[in-house]
């Protein structure tokens, strides 16, 4: 796969070490670094971050701005794949786009989807661990 990095304007970084962390079947956490900040990571002015995502492969482009180095995305659809990527803005200056990342929310139920060892297809996790790691011991 190949990474497509857009450029901005002005002479800002763009955010670094994105991640995710799924919450819920309905959401998603996400932390970065902002290169342009000290190592407190404190943010003293006016800049903010522009939040893009869109669920994979067909989803509708949303975004959200926020003031902090982490936002909370709320009413995710269940079991779907998401793509997410943030840049900076300070005054007319925007940088370009972190790493896109991608993750998954929740089944419903709040199990995990695994692919497993049987013909790739995606299973709950407590299926696989049950029937996988039983074969491999039997």
């Amino acid at each position: 796969m190949l990474a497509v990095r857009q450029t901005g304007s002005g002479n800002l970084p763009a955010p670094v070490q994105l991640r995710t962390r799924v919450l819920s079947s309905h959401s998603v956490r996400l932390h970065w670094v902002d290169q342009s900040l000290d190592h407190t990571q404190r943010i003293v002015d006016e800049r903010y971050y522009n939040v893009y995502y869109h669920a994979v492969p067909h989803g509708k482009n949303l975004s959200v701005i926020v003031k902090a180095l982490h936002v909370t995305l709320h009413d995710l659809q269940a079991g779907r794949r998401y793509r997410f990527k943030v840049r900076t803005v300070k005054g007319v200056n925007t940088s370009p786009f972190s790493d896109t990342v991608t993750d998954r929310t929740l089944q419903n139920n709040g199990k995990y989807l695994l692919p497993s060892n049987n013909n790739n297809k995606i299973k709950p996790l407590h299926y696989i661990l049950r029937t996988e790691f039983h074969q491999t011991c039997t």
